[in-house]
C-alpha cells in the first residue's frame, strides 16, 4: 500500500476600481431667486445654492464660486463648501433693486480635468426704510391680457403713497424691455407697448416677469409684475385641399390606409390643435384618425365595385378653441375592381343533338358564360374528357363543332366537359350531345 500526497494552494486577487471624473455637478433647484432688505449687515445670510455630483471622493466634492456679478461693489460672497451666499458688506438704501450673480459649481478631482456647471442667482434687495413709498399692491401685480391687445392697451393702474407725504413719486419699470411702458404720474397706467401676438410669425411668449419701482427721490420700493398673455382663437383651420381623391381595391382589408388629409391652423396652443372627423359618408365603410387625419378602411373585403364603385366623404377639421372654428373638405374614394368573381355559365348543362351524316366542322351549340367583374375578364372555353375522343372541338371562341366523321354504330352519344376560364378563376359544365 502506497500513499501519494497532493497539495494545492489558493490565492486571492483584489481589484480596485478607480473612479473617473465623468459626472458634472448639477444644481438642484435652478434658477434661484433670493430676497433681502437694504438694512441688512455684513455676514447676513441671503440664501443657499446646492449642487450634487454623482462621482466619488474628490471627484464628487463640489466647490462653489461666484464667477460674475451685476454688483460692482462686491456685495456678496459664497461659502465654497456649503453654497451659502452672504453679504460681504452692510447694505444701504441705494442698494435697493435687483442684482444677478453667476454661480459656478465645480468638482475637485485629483489630477483630472475639472467639470462644472453654472446657474444664475437673482437677488432682490428691498427697501425697508420707514419713510419709503408704499405701492397699492406691495406683494406684486398678477395681470392677464389677451394676445390681441394692441400698443396703448391699459393693463392696470399703479399707485403709491408715502408716509412723508411726498408728492413727487417716480415710477419706473425694471426688465420690461420695450414690451410695456408707464404713462402718467400717480396713479400711473401700465400700458402694452408692442404686439403680444403669440401666433407665428411673432410667436411672442405667454408670460412676462418684470418689476415696478416707485421712489420719492431717496427711498424706493420694488414689486414684481407678472403678465400672462392669453391665447385668442383668431384663425380658422384651413384644409390643404378642398377635394381629395383616393383609390382602394375591392380586396383591401380593415385598417388599410386610404389617404391622409391635413388642415393648418396659425393659432398657437390649443387654439391651433386640429381634430378630424367624418361628418358624412355612405355607411360606416371608412374611419379617420382624429389626430393625424389618416383615413382607413373600416371593414375587410367589404367593397364590391359592382354594388358601389365610388364613395364620397365629408371631412371636418376643428380646432380646440373655447369657441371652436372649423373647415370642411370632400374626399372621393374610387373602388378599383379586382378579378375576384368566378365566371358563371348561362346553363348548368349544355345539351345538343346532331345528325350522323353531319360534316366535320358542323356547329352543334354555342357556349355562353358571364363575368361580373368590371371590366369583365376575357373568357376562353376549352373541352375536356371528350368521348369519343376527338369527335368534338371549339371553334370561334365559343362554338362546339364536330371534329370527326360521326358513326352512330360506334357511339350514339358524345360527352364532354367544358371549362370556361377568366384569369385567375374558372368553372366547368357538362355537355351531353346525341
Amino acid at each position: 500500500l502506497s500513499l501519494a500526497r497532493h497539495s494545492s494552494e489558493n490565492s486571492s486577487v483584489e481589484v480596485s476600481v478607480v473612479d473617473v471624473n465623468d459626472n458634472t455637478p448639477t444644481f438642484l433647484h435652478p434658477p434661484y431667486v433670493f430676497t433681502t432688505t437694504e438694512n441688512q449687515t455684513s455676514g447676513h445670510r441671503v440664501g443657499k445654492v446646492s449642487a450634487t455630483d454623482r462621482d466619488e471622493g474628490n471627484n464628487g466634492r463640489v466647490v462653489y464660486i461666484i464667477t460674475s456679478t451685476g454688483d460692482a461693489n462686491d456685495t456678496f460672497k459664497i461659502d465654497q463648501s456649503t453654497g451659502v451666499i452672504t453679504l460681504s458688506r452692510d447694505l444701504t438704501q441705494t442698494d435697493a433693486g435687483v442684482v444677478f450673480l453667476d454661480v459656478r459649481a465645480e468638482d475637485s478631482p485629483n489630477g483630472q480635468v475639472r467639470r462644472w456647471s453654472t446657474t444664475q442667482v437673482k437677488v432682490l434687495i428691498l427697501s425697508v426704510d420707514e419713510f419709503s413709498p408704499v405701492l397699492d399692491r406691495p406683494s406684486g401685480y398678477n395681470l392677464t391680457v389677451p394676445e390681441t391687445a394692441t400698443p396703448g392697451f391699459t393693463l392696470t393702474a399703479i399707485s403709491a403713497t408715502d408716509p412723508d407725504l411726498h408728492e413727487n413719486l417716480t415710477f419706473t419699470l425694471i426688465e420690461a424691455r420695450q414690451d410695456f411702458k408707464l404713462q402718467g404720474e400717480n396713479p400711473t397706467s401700465l400700458l402694452v407697448n408692442s404686439s403680444l401676438d403669440r401666433d407665428p410669425p411673432l410667436s411672442r411668449p405667454g408670460h412676462y416677469l418684470f418689476y415696478v419701482r416707485v421712489s420719492d427721490g431717496k427711498n424706493s420700493v420694488t414689486a414684481p409684475i407678472t403678465v400672462t398673455v392669453t391665447s385668442v382663437n383668431e384663425f380658422t383651420p384651413v384644409m390643404t385641399q378642398s377635394v381629395y381623391r383616393a383609390e382602394v381595391r375591392e380586396d383591401d382589408v380593415m385598417g388599410h390606409e386610404v389617404i391622409q388629409v391635413e388642415a393648418r391652423d396659425s393659432d398657437s396652443g390649443p387654439d391651433g390643435v386640429v381634430t378630424y372627423s367624418i361628418t358624412s359618408q355612405d355607411g360606416n365603410t371608412f374611419a379617420i384618425n382624429a389626430t393625424s387625419g389618416v383615413i382607413s378602411l373600416n371593414c375587410s373585403r367589404c367593397l364590391d365595385v359592382g354594388a358601389q364603385d365610388q364613395y364620397t366623404l365629408i371631412i371636418k377639421a376643428e380646432d380646440d378653441g373655447s369657441i371652436p372654428k372649423s373647415d370642411f373638405s370632400t374626399v372621393i374614394v374610387s373602388v378599383r375592381d379586382v378579378n375576384n368573381k368566378v365566371p358563371v355559365f348561362a346553363s348548368g348543362v349544355f345539351e345538343g343533338s346532331i345528325r350522323e351524316d353531319a360534316a366535320i366542322g358542323t356547329t352543334i351549340l354555342q357556349l355562353y358564360a358571364s363575368d361580373v367583374d368590371k371590366p369583365p375578364a376575357n373568357l376562353t372555353y376549352a373541352l375536356e374528357n371528350v368521348t369519343p375522343a376527338g369527335w368534338l372541338s371549339i371553334k370561334d371562341v365559343s362554338y362546339v363543332v364536330t371534329a370527326a366523321v360521326l358513326d352512330a354504330e360506334t357511339a350514339q352519344e358524345m360527352k364532354a366537359i367544358v371549362r370556361v376560364s377568366g384569369r385567375p378563376h374558372n368553372t366547368t359544365a357538362p355537355i351531353p350531345i346525341t
